[in-house]
């Protein structure tokens, strides 16, 4: 049965291969969404969970938070408490400049491979409003 199903994916695009592997193995990848989350301090409008399930068995590989603001000062001012709570828990945050010159940090260890940062975060546009988005993974090997 193995060696059938191993033969009939060769065959087939990247996609179909991964759809037949959930439905023969029994894993899949879900997202969960929660409204109003409250984290460093900070109420969040969206929480993004991503996790796999196999069986009885569920791992998260990612979380997202977003916080859309009223203005580009409230965004400096929610990262600035941000990065200030993070730095706290994690220590040193490491600080780079995105493509649009918005400064980001990432931080923390990945549990599953420690040369990847855990989480990272920043100002993005999305249309007109700005929001802040604190991302934790993806994880490594889930």
């Amino acid at each position: 049965m193995l060696l059938t199903v191993m033969l009939v994916l060769a065959g087939m695009t990247t996609q179909a291969q991964s759809e037949i592997h959930n439905l023969v193995f029994g894993t899949k990848e879900c997202q969960q969404t929660f409204r109003n989350v409250n984290y460093q301090g900070q109420q969040w409008d969206t929480m993004v969970v991503t996790y796999s399930v196999n069986g009885q068995q569920r791992e998260v590989k990612s979380c997202r938070l977003v916080k859309q603001c009223k203005s580009t000062h409230d965004a400096f001012n929610t990262i600035a408490a941000l990065r200030y709570g993070l730095q706290k828990t994690y220590g040193v945050l490491e600080e780079n400049t995105d493509t649009d010159g918005w400064m980001c940090y990432q931080g923390g260890t990945d549990p599953r491979n420690d040369s990847r940062s855990a989480f990272s975060f920043g100002i993005y546009k999305n249309g007109k409003v700005d929001e802040v988005r604190l991302d934790f993974g993806p994880l490594s090997s889930l």
